[in-house]
């Protein structure tokens, strides 16, 4: 994660959102158990939060849900093929 790039190469969706929560100051990213587990191998360059959900959602199958009122935004799915 340098310079306003994220690298994430296999790695688990849990570890994906404890540095997107590092990377992008001020928001509250969850992953719900059963997608935890689930591995993401993906590049982002200067994007925005918005996309790379947008990105993360279309290529894992997995729903992106935002509590306005907490500001909890949550990754939630069946799981994955391991």
């Amino acid at each position: 994660m340098l310079h306003g790039e994220l690298v994430f190469n296999n790695m688990q969706l849990i570890q994906v959102v404890k540095d997107l929560n590092a990377y992008y100051k001020n928001i509250n990213l969850q992953v719900d158990p059963n997608v935890a587990d689930c591995r993401l191998t993906a590049t982002f360059e200067k994007e925005n939060l918005s996309n790379v959900l947008k990105v993360i959602e279309a290529t894992m199958s997995i729903q992106i849900e935002e509590d306005k009122l907490s500001g909890v935004i949550k990754l939630k799915g069946e799981g994955c093929n391991k």
